[in-house]
């Protein structure tokens, strides 16, 4: 008996002919789901992709074959919906990037505006500081040591720690009010 080709196959498979089908399945099973795991890890989305490449098999009417083999045919149908699923997966991976990115920059816009918020009612407390500790206040977020502060306010280091101390606490309690 003659091995029958695998075009030959095909044919007898658009004519209603199984075991032409089960033939086909048998010869290339194994290399073509080895083919699809090279593309798909996954074992229960390259068994998809598996399947779904043998229902084109099978609802395959007109593939003519002149050109080309049934092997190649039947390993770029598979190639291209294993593309199709890593795609897919990978526009829905980037949605969800997006949407997180989303989120990040509503947290963030939140943060800035609690930070406009808290700046804002820090600078009012600061206003609010008697003049000793409005004066240490102002160096300090014009970025001077307490050594600098000193100098200029020629009062000992001691002294702007002390004051600084007070300011802090008056700063916390105008805070919480």
């Amino acid at each position: 008996m003659m091995k029958e080709t695998d075009e030959t196959l095909v044919m007898n498979v658009r004519r209603g002919d199984m075991k032409s089908f089960e033939v086909l399945y048998a010869r290339y099973e194994k290399p073509l789901f080895l083919w699809v795991k090279r593309w798909i890890p996954q074992d229960s989305v390259a068994e998809e992709m598996f399947h779904e490449t043998w229902m084109k098999v099978l609802k395959s009417e007109s593939e003519d074959f002149s050109k080309g083999s049934f092997k190649g045919w039947i390993f770029q149908v598979a190639r291209n919906l294993c593309l199709n699923h890593l795609k897919r997966a990978n526009r829905w991976e980037a949605e969800m990037d997006d949407e997180q990115v989303y989120k990040r920059k509503d947290a963030e816009s939140f943060g800035n505006q609690i930070a406009q918020e808290l700046a804002s009612d820090l600078k009012e407390a600061a206003h609010q500081l008697p003049q000793s500790l409005r004066g240490i206040y102002q160096m300090r977020m014009k970025g001077m040591t307490i050594k600098e502060m000193s100098e200029v306010l020629n009062i000992p280091e001691g002294t702007v720690k002390s004051r600084m101390h007070q300011m802090v606490g008056v700063l916390k309690e105008a805070l919480r009010a």
